[in-house]
């Protein structure tokens, strides 16, 4: 009975090889055999592969559900111990009976992940229960990770940044422009109080070697835009780590990391994989920025088309929205509202006080949606817009720089004739993951 003062709350994520008609997610008996065996061999798969053991004597499923996705995918809460046991390099006998008084007083939440081939569904710790005894049994099945904290909560290994260390790790990321621009532009973003539905991770502080921005499970006004993640690091190897081992991205829904270094491609492509999420690339970019102000080669521009230059404001978003290439719908109207709102924005009007060409930033403080009607183009208006807003972004402390798609010539010989420079070694991308 003193168990029940440590049960954890955990949320398990199964799939097993079936057939039958797909579907949306449908309540199961909890007390079911194929939910109670998915969830035996992942604890078991788990417990040969980690120094974190589960108890697999003291589960309770709150709740289990399943959807035939090729495959049957389990969905199952379920109350457990974590043993305060942990296997050494001496492969130390580590049961999962571990009596109470050495598990864990801190519940811990977490969400197993993989695939269960039908012929495996069975009970493979059913009076097996120490990890050598089970290690030679799973060694040949599917390997299962475990992310421990999902739900909003956190990984003890990751770290959630507060105000102060914001700022620390703000200067740190200057250090290491041009690759950090994207999460440097958040952090500077946050650090000067413009609204923000992120929260900022590292993997340990103040050294730390990966920084990621992902949704705040806390904040009510996550879900009203794209659920988008950041990351950067200094050690691949460290961020190969993070990935697969921690909490630090939520796999199980529809997401998208943006403006990564494209040479960690093939590890997300690879970490997807073993997990067992479907990816794709979303567009490449290169990155443009001014090293300083003075590199500027700004056009002349007559009294008569100055006086026209000026900055969007909360009755232009629709029509912002509608020609935005990612945009076009309520998300998009949403994004765009807060972008006006909070950042600097720059456009042309014409003689009746209607934008005809404008440009904007992005909360990550680049440069962007630079677009002009059809009718006006050929007039030169672009490269007012880009002077304009790069000495605008100068002047109140922001960075400058900007990402341009892959193929995008005209876009990329603007920027470049007007002094923006770049590392032709680098290239970011857009990767979408459970789409």
């Amino acid at each position: 009975m003193e168990w029940k003062v440590v049960l954890p709350l955990l949320s398990a994520l199964f799939a097993a090889a079936s057939s039958g008609m797909p579907g949306g997610l449908s309540d199961a008996n909890a007390n079911d055999e194929g939910v109670r065996n998915a969830l035996n061999f992942a604890v078991a798969q788990h417990n040969t592969r980690s120094n974190d053991m589960y108890r697999h004597d003291v589960m309770e499923v709150v709740k289990a559900q399943t959807q035939v996705v090729a495959g049957v995918k389990y969905v199952i809460t379920v109350k457990m111990v974590k043993t305060g046991c942990r296997k050494n390099s001496a492969n130390e006998q580590c049961t999962s009976q571990t009596s109470p008084s050495k598990t864990q007083s801190e519940p811990e939440v977490a969400s197993f992940g993989g695939q269960i081939p039908s012929s495996t569904l069975q009970d493979p710790l059913a009076g097996n229960q120490s990890f050598t005894e089970t290690d030679p049994y799973c060694v040949a099945q599917p390997v299962w990770k475990i992310n421990t904290g999902l739900s909003g909560k956190t990984a003890k290994s990751m770290k959630v940044l507060n105000k102060e260390e914001l700022l620390t790790a703000e200067g740190v990321l200057l250090k290491h422009l041009p690759k950090s621009y994207k999460i440097y532009g958040f952090l500077y973003g946050i650090n000067r109080d413009k609204p923000s539905t992120l929260e900022v991770i590292v993997d340990q502080w103040p050294d730390f070697k990966v920084i990621i921005c992902r949704p705040d499970a806390k904040n009510e006004r996550a879900l009203d835009f794209m659920k988008k993640v950041s990351l950067y690091s200094t050690d691949e190897k460290i961020l190969r780590k993070v990935l697969r081992e921690e909490n630090a991205i939520d796999w199980s829904t529809y997401f998208l990391i943006g403006g990564f270094d494209f040479s960690y491609a093939p590890m997300l492509r690879e970490i997807s994989s073993e997990r067992e999420v479907n990816n794709r690339d979303y567009t490449l970019v290169r990155l443009l920025y001014l090293p300083d102000i003075s590199f500027l080669l700004s056009p002349a521009v007559d009294s008569e088309l100055e006086s026209r230059v000026s900055s969007l404001n909360l009755s232009h978003v629709d029509l912002v929205n509608k020609t935005w290439k990612f945009g076009g719908n309520e998300q998009g109207y949403r994004n765009i509202k807060h972008l006006i709102s909070n950042f600097p924005s720059s456009c042309i009007m014409d003689v009746q006080g209607q934008p005809v060409a404008w440009m904007l930033a992005y909360d990550y403080c680049a440069m962007g949606i630079l677009y002009t009607l059809p009718e006006h183009r050929g007039k030169g208006y672009a490269k007012v817009l880009v002077s304009t807003m790069a000495k605008k972004l100068n002047a109140e402390g922001y960075p400058v720089y900007c990402f341009i798609e892959e193929g995008n010539k005209v876009s990329y010989k603007l920027f470049q004739n007007m002094g923006f420079t770049e590392d032709i070694s680098y290239r970011a991308a857009w990767f979408e993951f459970n789409f």
